[in-house]
């Protein structure tokens, strides 16, 4: 299976959301990355023709999308950033009504079919025990929950996920990531999120974007490699801390990434193309000093 874009460009008056994107999706998880605004919701709805392109093609092993028409949203599951629930609707009525719009189980001699699959999609997401509950009374996460359900109602050969953790807690978004990585087996899965934690460890290739454009993309050791020997560590004193600190903020070419502070000193890592400091030593990077390098304005790259 596999997903390309070829040159997608979407335009918005005289803003530019996506530009020229060309990348080829194929089974696995595929993360993008990047802050509000760099063009990743408008990518999905793009993917999933909830908007129309400026220019550029979609194509799904090797046919253009717009000739698929819906042999194309059969095989399409959608999260979207957010939700339209109906507040008296329960989670199970729900599913039932998304089940009847996607066409799955969609005879009556399937009924018991369809509501063992959305029984055993509401346990997946930990909302069985709730499924008879007005979704109105649910808190964002649960409302979250139920919206990965949705998406995965018609067992989904591409999966498109808009921010699918926000609102979850620590022990739920462990629970999504197992449960996309078993999808991902056999299927197309893009996961948009400024989230970078999300990614780390499930994806099999990153890309990032930022104003509408894809700036670099890897697997995360990959994209963390790419930053070696421009990140920075410091110990200073409790006394002199205070003064380094303003000096490299206001330096434009040294980005603070991270601050600890113990009872007799003070260590700062942080991006810099050389050292910023005589005692400063050179140290492993992380993904978020990735993701902060190349997103960062104050950073020259």
């Amino acid at each position: 299976m596999q997903l390309e874009t070829i040159n997608l460009t979407k335009k918005y008056s005289n803003v530019t959301a996506l530009d020229s994107f060309t990348q080829c999706f194929n089974t696995g998880i595929w993360g993008l990355l990047g802050p509000n605004g760099s063009g990743k919701t408008t990518l999905l709805n793009l993917i999933t023709s909830n908007i129309q392109k400026n220019d550029g093609s979609i194509c799904w092993n090797g046919v253009d999308i717009d000739s698929l028409g819906a042999k194309y949203r059969e095989i399409l599951g959608y999260l979207p950033q957010t939700h339209g629930f109906y507040k008296n609707f329960t989670a199970r009525m729900f599913m039932q009504y998304m089940s009847v719009l996607k066409d799955v189980y969609p005879s009556r001699s399937e009924r018991k079919q369809r509501n063992e699959h959305i029984d055993k999609l509401l346990d997946t997401v930990n909302l069985l025990d709730v499924a008879n509950k007005r979704v109105g009374t649910f808190s964002a996460g649960m409302k979250q929950r139920l919206g990965i359900a949705q998406a995965m109602l018609n067992n989904p050969s591409l999966l498109t996920l808009d921010e699918p953790t926000a609102g979850l807690d620590p022990q739920e978004r462990i629970n999504l990531k197992k449960t996309i990585s078993l999808i991902a087996k056999d299927s197309v899965v893009i996961w948009a999120t400024h989230i970078i934690t999300d990614l780390e460890f499930i994806a099999k290739e990153i890309i990032l974007l930022k104003k509408g454009k894809c700036i670099k993309k890897g697997t995360a050791k990959e994209l963390i490699n790419s930053v070696t020997k421009k990140v920075w560590t410091l110990t200073l004193s409790l006394e002199n801390a205070k003064e380094h600190i303003e000096e490299f903020t206001v330096s434009g070419t040294i980005s603070i990434s991270n601050i600890f502070e113990d009872n007799e000193s003070v260590t700062i890592r942080m991006l810099s193309e050389s050292s910023p400091h005589e005692n400063a030593a050179l140290c492993k990077p992380n993904l978020e000093e990735m993701y902060l390098y190349y997103h960062d304005e104050g950073t020259a790259i």
